[in-house]
C-alpha cells in the first residue's frame, strides 16, 4: 500500500542532517597545541622588539641627525676644496 508522507514527516526528514555533514571530532595531537604556544611566543617576542625600536626610535633619530650632520660638513669641505684647488 503506498503511504502519502504527512507534512509533519516531511518535515522531520528535512531536519535529518546528513552524516557527511557533521564529521566525527578530530583529535588533536600533542603538537598541535605546542606548535600554536610557539607561535604565539615568536610573535610576542617580535611585538616586543618592534615596540623596543619604536621607543628608542627618536634616540636614533637624533644619532643619524649627527651623523648626515658631520658628512655634510665633510662634503662641504670637499667641495670648497675642489673649487679652490687649480685644475
Amino acid at each position: 500500500m503506498l503511504q502519502i508522507p504527512t507534512q509533519e514527516r516531511v518535515r522531520n526528514e528535512a531536519a535529518v542532517v546528513p552524516t557527511f555533514a557533521n564529521p566525527a571530532p578530530r583529535r588533536t595531537t600533542m603538537a598541535e597545541p605546542l606548535g600554536a604556544i610557539n607561535a604565539s611566543l615568536h610573535l610576542a617576542e617580535k611585538i616586543g622588539k618592534y615596540f623596543k625600536e619604536v621607543h628608542d626610535a627618536p634616540k636614533h633619530a637624533a644619532n643619524l641627525k649627527e651623523e648626515l650632520m658631520a658628512v655634510s660638513q665633510v662634503l662641504g669641505m670637499l667641495h670648497v676644496s675642489a673649487q679652490t684647488q687649480p685644475d
